[in-house]
């Protein structure tokens, strides 16, 4: 099952950041927002299309190989507060190990524990989870996934913010496709379960982009939060669905610049319908118009440059960036990103944002290392058909 982390059919960037400061840039990719990390290899961290290993100078073993392989996400997020959105700070590190069997061609298994820790907590760790992921390729570039899902989707900061990911893991079901034509990722993300007093709660989404020609993508995503149940006492009942329709077209080297890997124009509308919260039916809107500037200055360093701005009606999306639910929202900004020896991968981003009639500024750092260990000692026997010629037993 060979590595599929970075999308085809278009230039990529090396992933991470020297530590530096980029000075101009910020939003907007293919129905996607600032501030976010642009990191494509981690199964932490960034986003991602296909199967992403976590150890992309090594890719995913050979069959019957079983590995150990440990992954560490170090990351701060600052966002500074915006009329009455609040200012919030991410700062800590995320490390799933697990143990990693490449069953066949088409089966891996992976089993281990999720760690995380918020940096200025007490001594115990704020996140200890299991990890039990089993990811099949019945087609090839289709990918399903059960148990411990890829958290990494590739979805619009208005409807799923990007820092839930960095509060645990998420349970349930994936499909992902990665084709020429079609990138797909959609899931459902079971949150709580239910009991007496607590009601349950889960997210359905998918975001999804066709490529049909030259540089045009089109995409439509959905996201669906549910909170209810039939067994608690809470008589709580929630839906908040949320849609993305839009397009954007770019292409490489324009008016003859080598230098630019990809410029990409766009824009999207949104739309939410919620029902339960504060007892009340309603709706909401927008639309957002973006472009995107990807340069690689060095060899195995990218600078990526984006702007936009959205203008929004009552957009209230409940998992969503609360920015987005402001009526008008400007942002400037880019990001540094770079491969560094040693499986590590660093970046850098900083955004300049304008929203109701307030400047504010954002940043981010991420270090991010994986690495494959084999673990010789544990080899699967042989199946009864394969030592014996095929014959009945």
């Amino acid at each position: 099952m060979p590595s599929r982390g970075h999308e085809r059919g278009r230039p990529r960037i090396p992933v991470a950041a020297w530590l530096v400061v980029i000075v101009a840039t910020c939003t907007a990719t293919t129905a996607t927002a600032e501030l976010y990390s642009h990191l494509e290899d981690s199964s932490v961290v960034g986003r991602n299309i296909g199967y992403a290993s976590g150890t992309p100078d090594q890719g995913h073993p050979p069959v019957g190989t079983v590995e150990f392989v440990p992954e560490l996400a170090v990351f701060m997020e600052n966002i500074e507060k915006i009329d009455t959105v609040r200012g919030r700070t991410f700062i800590g590190f995320l490390t799933p190990a697990r143990f990693r069997y490449r069953a066949s061609e088409a089966v891996t298994i992976e089993l281990g524990g999720f760690l995380g820790h918020d940096f200025g907590d007490d001594s115990e760790l704020d996140i200890a989870e299991p990890i039990v992921r089993l990811i099949a390729e019945p087609v090839d570039d289709v990918f399903l996934v059960g148990g411990s899902i890829l958290p990494t989707h590739w979805i619009h900061d208005a409807v799923l913010d990007d820092t839930h990911r960095l509060q645990g893991t998420e349970q349930g079901f994936q499909v992902r496709v990665d084709r020429e034509v079609l990138k797909l990722d959609t899931w459902i993300n079971w949150r709580i379960r239910e009991t007496s007093i607590r009601p349950e709660e889960f997210e359905m989404g998918l975001a999804g982009q066709l490529r049909p020609f030259g540089g045009l993508h089109v995409d439509g995503q959905v996201f669906w939060s549910h909170v209810g149940g039939q067994q608690n006492n809470t008589k709580r009942v929630e839906h908040n669905l949320a849609f993305v329709g839009g397009a954007t077209w770019g292409c490489a080297e324009p008016f003859g610049a080598t230098w630019i890997e990809d410029l990409r124009i766009g824009g999207h509308y949104f739309h939410v319908l919620d029902d339960g919260r504060n007892g009340n039916f309603s709706t909401g809107r927008g639309w957002e118009a973006e472009i995107s500037l990807e340069t690689q200055p060095w060899d195995r360093v990218g600078l990526r440059y984006h702007a936009s701005y959205f203008d929004g009606d009552e957009f209230g999306a409940l998992r969503g960036d609360p920015l987005y639910g402001l009526s008008d929202y400007t942002q400037l900004g880019g990001t540094l990103i770079a491969e560094m020896t040693g499986s590590l991968r660093a970046e850098a981003g900083v955004v300049l944002q304008y929203g109701q009639g307030v400047f504010n500024g954002s940043f981010l750092i991420n270090l991010v290392w994986g690495q494959p260990f084999p673990v010789p000692v544990l080899k699967a026997r042989e199946a009864i058909g394969d030592a014996d010629g095929g014959r009945d037993r």
